[in-house]
């Protein structure tokens, strides 16, 4: 699946806060601008000074969080267990449990981002709930228990980016486990969800490539050809769509209209296994349309590129172990 875990930075800092410390305010100026640095330079340098003295746990956090963003997994996490033995209000003791929920589950240690997920005891600000749903639902996904991910995805508002992502793991889940029906329903709502966003465009396209193969897959190439022409050519999901466009119209006894997909992917500058897999594809629908002698030529030149990709690959990873700069 797609959506793995991510930052989702502006969850950990409050937009309306009542700001008392200048320090403070300096370096949530900063963070706001995208200059992390300076906010954790401003933060680190303030604490030394005891120039926080009115919520200091709410630098500490964004501290953590900001360490966190930065990799420093180990210095965040001090950050938020040291907050844990401090006298706070409900309200700041849940967004620790949050933040190292966060940071277990980017782990991938699910069993502690759960229990930390589990301590919290009250609706957290609406794109942290929202965040926190997402996360519940993908675990009980790993732990193979749908329904419960379901539930979880279900609180999730129907316009964040969070819901798109639960959408598209609960619905290739559900189809890996030959749940084909409540699968499409799952990935259906999500191309329907009307979302204006870069990112959420991308799990459109995803989703629609995964219906699209699935399709293929159940031997309904008419639907396959629907669901591809839905992907935008730039999307970076347009090679696999034109590859499974060719081999839904090559399932329809159409090799013609496959081979002018085939040949509009072999044309494009992109390389990825989408593009290599295309050479064998070309000489299919060759072979399809009974000229068995071009199509022996052409199988017989993939066989030739795949042969020379893979010493490709050899060298470069040999020139990797040899610290040879490629």
């Amino acid at each position: 699946t797609i959506g793995s875990f991510q930052s989702a930075r502006a969850a950990d800092v409050r937009f309306e806060q009542n700001i008392e410390d200048l320090a403070y305010g300096v370096a949530l100026f900063d963070f706001y601008q995208d200059n992390n640095l300076a906010a954790i330079t401003t933060i680190e340098a303030a604490m030394q000074r005891k120039q926080i003295t009115s919520r200091p746990e709410d630098a500490e956090l964004l501290l953590g969080g900001l360490y966190f963003e930065y990799g420093l997994e180990l210095d965040a996490e001090n950050i938020f267990n040291s907050l844990i033995g401090e006298q706070l209000d409900v309200e700041s003791k849940n967004r620790v449990w949050f933040s190292l929920a966060k940071l277990h589950y980017a782990k991938n240690d699910v069993a502690k981002s759960l229990d930390f997920l589990m301590r919290i005891d009250q609706k957290l600000s609406p794109q942290r709930e929202a965040q926190k749903q997402y996360m519940l639902s993908n675990i009980f996904l790993q732990q193979q228990d749908i329904d419960e991910a379901a539930k979880a995805a279900e609180q999730i508002p129907r316009d964040s980016i969070w819901l798109a992502y639960s959408r598209y793991n609960i619905g290739v889940s559900l189809i890996a486990v030959k749940e084909y029906k409540k699968g499409k329903q799952w990935l259906d709502r999500l191309v329907n969800q009307d979302i204006q966003d870069n990112e959420f465009f991308a799990l459109q396209d995803a989703a629609n490539l995964a219906l699209g193969m699935t399709s293929i897959k159940r031997q309904q190439p008419e639907r396959a050809v629907k669901y591809f022409s839905q992907i935008q050519l730039s999307s970076s999901f347009s090679n696999k769509a034109l590859l499974g466009t060719g081999w839904a119209w090559s399932h329809q006894e159409n090799p013609r209209r496959a081979l002018a997909y085939w040949q509009a992917l072999q044309s494009r500058e992109q390389t990825d296994i989408a593009s290599q897999e295309v050479l064998m594809a070309i000489a299919h629908g060759i072979e399809q349309m009974r000229n068995k002698s071009l199509a022996i030529q052409l199988y017989e030149e993939a066989s030739n590129r795949y042969d020379q990709i893979l010493q490709e690959m050899n060298d470069a990873i040999s020139g990797i172990q040899k610290g040879v700069l490629m």
